[in-house]
Parts: C-alpha cells; sequence; structure tokens
C-alpha cells in the first residue's frame, strides 16, 4: 500500500506531463484561452509582412512589363527609321507644347543694352515687304491644334509621303555633285537677306537667282535670261524668284537647264523647286531659322515702319496686331508643307518635319556664325581675298549701320500668348530643328558654337 503514489505526486507528474486539448499543445495549467489569443496576436504581426511581399510582387510585374513595352517600341522605331550614319539624321522626338513654347535666351538679333533688339535683315525695306505682301500668311488661315497632343504622334514621320514637286531637292544623305546648285529657303526676318548678301558679293564669281528690287523692274521684262552685275560686283540672273509670278516667267525662259547659277534664294520652297530645277541640276536645300515669337515680333516692327505697304498701320501696338488679321499664322509649318491655306493638321507638322530633316541644312540666327561657316563648308564656298573677309567680316557681324532696332517682347504679356496661339505648330517645328542643327554638327566637327 505504501508504494501507491500519493494524490500530491500524481499532480506532479501530471503537472510535467503535456497534453492535447482540441488539437493544441498546451502545457497542462495553462489557460486554453491565452494560449488562443497569443495565436492570433502572431497571425496580426504576419498579415502587414504579407502585404508588402504582395506590394513588392505587383511593383516588379508591372516594371518588366513597363521594360518590355519600350524595349519592343525601341524596335519598332530601329525597324522604321534605320540607323544610318550617313548625312540622313534620325528623328528625334517632339517635346511636350508646354516645353516647345519656352523661348531660350539670347536667341534673334544682339540684344542692346538699353533692351531693345537689334535686326539683321537691313536694307532692302521695299524689297522686303514685297516679299511679305506675295507670302503672307494671316491668322484667318486658322490651324487645328492639340496642346495635349503626344510627341507619340510623330513616331513614323518616315511613313509620310513628300510631294514629288519637291523631288528635285537632293536627300541630305546623296554626297554633293559638281551640277547641284544651291537652294535657300527664305524665312522672312530671318537672316536671310544677310545670307544672301554674303553670298551675292562676299565670294567671288558666285551668281544668284534672287527676289528682285524695284529698281531692277526693266530687266525683268527683257525675253531673255542673262546675268547682270550690280555696283558692288554682285552677280544675279534677271530673274525675280520672291514671288510666284516671277518663278513662273523664270521657268518660262527654261532657267532650270541653265548651267551658270549657283544659288537660288525663295521663299516658295514647292514651287520653286519644281520651276527652277530640274534632273539635270537637282537642289540642295539650306536655311536660316529663328524662334517664331521673335520673328512675329521683328515682323511687327518692320511692317509698321513701312506704313505705305497698308499692312500695318504706325499706331498699332504689338498686342492689336497680334490680334488683328494680319499676324501670321504657323508660316514655316505651312510652306514647309506646301498648305498655305486651310487647317494644319499633325500629318502636315509630320510632313514638314520630315522635308527638314532629310532635305535640309539647318542654321540658326541664335548661332549665326556657326551656321555660315557651315554652310560655306558644305558648299565650298571660299573667302579668297582681305575685300572678301572684310566683307564676309562685316555682313556676319551685322555691323550694317541700319539695322532696325525695337523692344523685345515679353513672354508674360498678351501679345506674346496671343502669338503663341498663332504659331503652336511653328514653336513645334523650330524645337525640332534646333535638335536637327545639334544632329547635324557631326558633319562639322572642326566648327565650334558661335
Amino acid at each position: 500500500m505504501s508504494d501507491l503514489p500519493t494524490s500530491s505526486s500524481r499532480r506532479s507528474k501530471m503537472a510535467s506531463r503535456r497534453r492535447v486539448l482540441k488539437g493544441k499543445s498546451i502545457f497542462i495549467g495553462q489557460n486554453p484561452s491565452m494560449s488562443q489569443s497569443s495565436s492570433g496576436g502572431k497571425d496580426l504581426l504576419r498579415a502587414p509582412k504579407i502585404a508588402f511581399v504582395v506590394i513588392l510582387i505587383v511593383f516588379f510585374t508591372a516594371l518588366v512589363k513597363n521594360a518590355f513595352s519600350n524595349y519592343h517600341t525601341l524596335q519598332m522605331s530601329s525597324s522604321k527609321n534605320g540607323n544610318s550614319k550617313s548625312l540622313e539624321f534620325e528623328s528625334a522626338d517632339v517635346a511636350s507644347p508646354d516645353e516647345n513654347d519656352k523661348k531660350e535666351e539670347g536667341e534673334g538679333g544682339d540684344i542692346e543694352e538699353n533692351g531693345e533688339k537689334d535686326d539683321e535683315d537691313v536694307g532692302e525695306e521695299e524689297d522686303e515687304t514685297k516679299a511679305f505682301s506675295s507670302t503672307r500668311i494671316r491668322r484667318g488661315d486658322s490651324s487645328k491644334d492639340s496642346e495635349g497632343s503626344s510627341s507619340k504622334t510623330f513616331a513614323y514621320d518616315d511613313e509620310i509621303e513628300l510631294s514629288s514637286a519637291i523631288d528635285t531637292m537632293v536627300d541630305l544623305k546623296i554626297p554633293l555633285q559638281p551640277s547641284d546648285r544651291a537652294f535657300f529657303w527664305h524665312v522672312p526676318r530671318s537672316g536671310g537677306s544677310t545670307v544672301k548678301r554674303i553670298v551675292a558679293h562676299c565670294f567671288t564669281g558666285l551668281v544668284t537667282a534672287r527676289q528682285a528690287s524695284a529698281a531692277e523692274g526693266d530687266i525683268l521684262k527683257e525675253p531673255t535670261l542673262r546675268i547682270v552685275t550690280d555696283l558692288e560686283g554682285g552677280k544675279s540672273v534677271n530673274v525675280d524668284t520672291g514671288n510666284p509670278d516671277g518663278i513662273s516667267r523664270a521657268k518660262s525662259l527654261g532657267f532650270a537647264t541653265q548651267p551658270n547659277v549657283d544659288l537660288v534664294v525663295s521663299p516658295y520652297l514647292y514651287q520653286a523647286s519644281e520651276d527652277l530645277f530640274s534632273s539635270e541640276f537637282h537642289g540642295r536645300l539650306f536655311t536660316m531659322l529663328r524662334h517664331p515669337i521673335d520673328r512675329a515680333v521683328s515682323l511687327f516692327h518692320f511692317l509698321r515702319e513701312q506704313p505705305n505697304a497698308g499692312i500695318v498701320d504706325i499706331t498699332m501696338t504689338l498686342e492689336e496686331y497680334a490680334q488683328s488679321g494680319s499676324a501670321e499664322n504657323n508660316w514655316m509649318t505651312r510652306f514647309l508643307s506646301n498648305k498655305l491655306q486651310g487647317e494644319l493638321t499633325h500629318e502636315d507638322e509630320s510632313r514638314a518635319r520630315k522635308v527638314l530633316r532629310t532635305k535640309c541644312l539647318i542654321g540658326l540666327l541664335k548661332h549665326k556664325g556657326e551656321s555660315m561657316y557651315r554652310f560655306e563648308r558644305y558648299f565650298g564656298w571660299k573667302v579668297d581675298s582681305v575685300k572678301a573677309e572684310e566683307c564676309h567680316g562685316k555682313l556676319l557681324d551685322w555691323k550694317w549701320p541700319n539695322k532696325n532696332k525695337h523692344p523685345d517682347a515679353d513672354e508674360d504679356s498678351r501679345a506674346w500668348k496671343y502669338l503663341k496661339e498663332h504659331n503652336t505648330f511653328d514653336l513645334r517645328i523650330y524645337k525640332y530643328a534646333e535638335e536637327l542643327f545639334e544632329q547635324q554638327a557631326m558633319l562639322f566637327p572642326e566648327v565650334g558654337l558661335q
């Protein structure tokens, strides 16, 4: 009997024995409700960790999808545009309209200490007025634009077909031939008159076909073509390429097959290309461009000083001009796309971009020095005498005494806002031209920005 365990010893052994209660292991003496509470606490701690893991999985999945999408887009773009290292430059995406509309400092003419701008196109006031009258694209010729347009709109500019009218303009990727003629697409108030003067008077023997002055009226009535020499020694053909009628006359006289012409100047890209060049004498397109708002302000002040032209009244303010029917509407885009009337579309813009990218050597007025040197090297024009060097330097530095000075426009002004509304396409075209200008620098590694 004494060997039987006592009740106290049983309790002791039971206290050290593990039991299973409702499928859960607990120690004898532990409150089952406490065990359940502890388990629930661990579940609460585990929940945030699971949520964090799920978030990471979703994030990395989205990242992988985005990377694959970008790679696919790049592959498509490469297959569309190619990777040529020739003179055909790759297409650059258009930035957002807000970025394109920002005006960079220092554009346009040299800024004087008094806050006024010097304009580069001087002399030839009557000629400039006549040219503007024949090329005027006014506010009434509206354009349809979307401020929220995406750069993807222009991803495949190469799919846009160009008019056969400019087939005579050779692509930049094709090497220059001795029979090719330089064609300067003249954008008013963008330094074009100075480029014309340099070519006509600073390079020996070059013959130009350009816009004629009123004083040359008699020779424009002659029945045959001939080369005339002005008082400063410049040589030109007796035609007027600054207006459609003059171009038609030159065509009727057989200008396109005349061999002794080095440079043709005209704002009419398509008509001049079709009528003044041929399969025998192709054209090589180049231009000088200026920020569209700066150009519009310059044009206003120029026209206000020409009251006889009847376009802008001398009492008119810039804001009034910007709201009037005399203000231009996307001049560059229209002349590059050959859409002089009606609403502009993104297809027209793509066509304008393609002309610049594939056929045009770009110059920028804000980099006038480098631009002119690029033109000279591309066409092989040389300054070969002290007199020519002085002529070149004087013109290139805009040292003519009759330069037109005018106040700059404030970006925060209503005039700027109105002009911007009339030139939304041109602002993007100009931005694209700046990108092309940078790409074309690879052709002239020895020339620095000036």
